[in-house]
């Protein structure tokens, strides 16, 4: 009985001792375990925060530069438009300028061409010198030497004037005669100093051109035009 009463103590002590032992290495185990879930939790929180503030930062970043760049567009667009108004608005100060100027450029004008007008008047007859045999008998004197009988003569007349007014003026100027005769047509002239059609030849007589092209209308109805360059010629033959 003695002897089995030890066996039992034993058995007893052995269980408590290795139930005890089975149950700390689960305790220790299981402790670890949980400690290292609680330190990766937190890390994982700890990461995931820092990623959160990181692209919190990002979204940030992205949308100041995205303001920036909507400023910087709008800034642009508002400087393209004040430019474009600026060039608008100097374009159409230009326009308007050189409107008034040409309206005043252009009544000057009128103002001066509606009251005179300035030609010139020249007479010659160098085709006698050419035909001195076919001239009249005592007409060799009133033949100039080198067939002038008056030089380019400047003239200012009113406006409206005709070709004879003007010749009328130069000669007057110069103190050439002229002989004229009045017909259905108009004047006509019949001579410059005496110097008279059908002096040299049955044909002759006298005719003018005005900027060089001759003029088939009676010179009292040719009316001039300012800077018109008038030459009244002798001709031996038409």
């Amino acid at each position: 009985m003695k002897k089995f009463t030890v066996i039992l103590l034993s058995f007893i002590i052995c269980f408590t001792f290795f139930g005890c032992s089975a149950d700390s290495p689960a305790n220790i185990t299981g402790t670890s375990i949980s400690e290292s879930t609680t330190k990766n939790t937190t890390v994982s929180e700890l990461t995931g925060t820092l990623a959160d503030d990181t692209q919190n930062k990002s979204t940030t970043k992205k949308s100041e530069q995205k303001s920036t760049t909507s400023k910087s567009t709008t800034q642009s667009t508002s400087s393209t438009a004040k430019t474009t108004i600026q060039a608008t608005t100097k374009r159409k100060s230009t326009t308007k300028s050189t409107t008034t100027t040409t309206k005043k450029s252009a009544t000057q004008k009128q103002t001066t061409t509606s009251s005179t007008v300035t030609c010139t008047v020249a007479v010659e007859c160098k085709s006698i010198l050419d035909n001195m045999d076919d001239l009249k008998s005592g007409h060799e004197s009133f033949v100039p030497s080198d067939g002038v009988i008056m030089s380019s003569t400047s003239v200012t007349v009113k406006n409206g004037s005709t070709a004879y007014d003007a010749l009328k003026t130069a000669c007057d100027k110069q103190g050439v005669t002229i002989s004229v005769k009045s017909s259905a047509y108009g004047k006509y002239i019949l001579g410059f100093n005496n110097i008279d059609e059908k002096d040299c030849g049955s044909q002759s007589g006298w005719t003018y051109t005005v900027n060089s092209k001759s003029i088939w209308q009676s010179c009292d109805k040719y009316v001039i035009k300012d800077g018109d360059c008038i030459e009244f010629s002798f001709v031996c033959k038409y």
